[in-house]
Formats: structure tokens, sequence, C-alpha cells
């Protein structure tokens, strides 16, 4: 972060009281902003603060968003991009976002203390799933055998982790698809368990996202569904889960 004693955060959002908003939310937690109302701006920053993480709307007067997101992660030192957008939200929208290399996409409305909170979740290391407790006698294989499941029920992914941890493994659980996606991007787990039917985002979708992005493309994806295959679980099989 090229000697910043705190983390930077390059905020680029062309709304000036939304930028206004977001820049007081960062340097509220303890973080160092640097607002940008334009890509090329974004871009300059970048270079010369090296920052953590960038947050980028995809809407911009001045450069397509998308070609901003490719731009930032193609520096020497680039950040890791999180995509905060209302008007480029469908799922169609969101699959090329992540097609880029950006880590996670927010949607608008979003409150500036739930972009802090989320910049937060992302900074934070995962953690396993307490399934049974691995305090005892936890062996090093076990702890590098980490399986990542995405799962909103709480009933079901406690009964996968505890297979999981059983079986040797280290399960890490998260209950939506955008944090399934943050924590297969930081955790590079050995395999993805994810169930089709989530809240926030359609299987067919979420799968595609996962054997696009460069980062999570290789990680082993399967499908775990309660239901005959529908013609969406048919599609994840073509995708490659």
């Amino acid at each position: 972060m090229a000697g910043d004693e705190k983390t930077s955060i390059l905020i680029v959002e062309d709304h000036a009281p939304t930028l206004g908003y977001f820049v007081r939310a960062i340097e509220s937690n303890g973080w160092k902003a640097l607002p940008a109302d334009r890509g090329e701006k974004a871009v300059e920053l970048a270079k010369a603060h090296q920052p953590r993480i960038a947050t980028v709307d995809l809407c911009l007067p001045d450069m397509d968003g998308y070609e901003l997101c490719r731009k930032l992660l193609g520096l020497p030192n680039p950040p890791d991009v999180l995509v905060v957008s209302g008007v480029f939200g469908k799922e169609d929208d969101r699959l090329k976002a992540y097609q880029t290399g950006a880590a996670a996409f927010l949607l608008k409305p979003l409150r500036p203390v739930e972009l802090a909170a989320e910049i937060r979740r992302f900074l934070s290391p995962p953690s396993p799933f307490p399934a049974m407790g691995r305090a005892n006698g936890e062996s090093a294989a076990k702890r590098n055998s980490p399986i990542l499941i995405i799962e909103d029920d709480d009933e079901q992914a406690k009964a996968i982790a505890a297979h999981l941890e059983i079986s040797g493994f280290t399960p890490y659980v998260e209950r939506t698809a955008v944090h399934g996606i943050m924590a297969a991007y930081r955790l590079l787990p050995h395999a993805v368990i994810l169930d089709m039917g989530l809240p926030d985002l359609s299987g067919a979708v979420l799968v595609a996202i996962l054997k696009s992005h460069p980062r999570t493309k290789d990680i082993p994806l399967l499908v775990w569904t309660g239901s005959q295959k529908s013609d969406q679980e048919l599609e994840c099989l073509k995708l490659g889960a």
C-alpha cells in the first residue's frame, strides 16, 4: 500500500452525495479513503497509492465500468475489486463483472454502513464452520483441506459440514451467493458444494460465475439439490458442475 499506515480503499462513484457518504463510512472505520468520480482518476489514484480494495460503480461518465475493472486488475499491484451498482444489476451484468476478475458484486441501494460491513468481511480471514469442534487433535492435513459450502438452510449446512469434518476436511459455510463467491475468491477451496435454491442468485448463474472467474474457474463444483433435475440443474452440469 505504498507505505500507508492505514488500509487504503479506492471509492469510484460519480454521484457526489453517494461518494461523500461512502467516504465518511470508510474513514469512520479507520481506513484511508481515496475518492474518485471518474474512471481515469481512479486509475491514477490506484497507480499512486496501491489501495487494498477498490469499490467500482459500473455507470461512470468517462469509462465503461467493466473496462475500469480490467484496468485496475491489470495493474502491477492490483486492488481487489468490489463492484457496487444498481443500474447494472441483472444476472448477466453480474456475470460480466465477475468475468473481469471482480471479487464481489454489491447491489444498490447500499447504505454506507452496509458497504463498510462488506469491506470488513472481505478483509477478515474466512473462518471454518464450527460443525463439531476441531480444537482437539486437529491435524495439519485437515486444516489444509478446505471445502466451501454455499447453503442458506442452517440444518442442511450443519449436516454437510459434519459429514465433511468426519471425513477429514475443514468446512466453510456461506449463506448467500455473493458471500460464497467472495469466500471462494479468498479461500480457493479444494471444492465448492452449492445449493441450487439460494436467495440472491440462480444456481446456473452462480456456477457460470465460478467456472468463468479467472481465480475460481479450476475449483471443482458439486451441486446440492433435493429435487429431480430441472432445466436449471441440467444447465449447471453443462457449465461444469
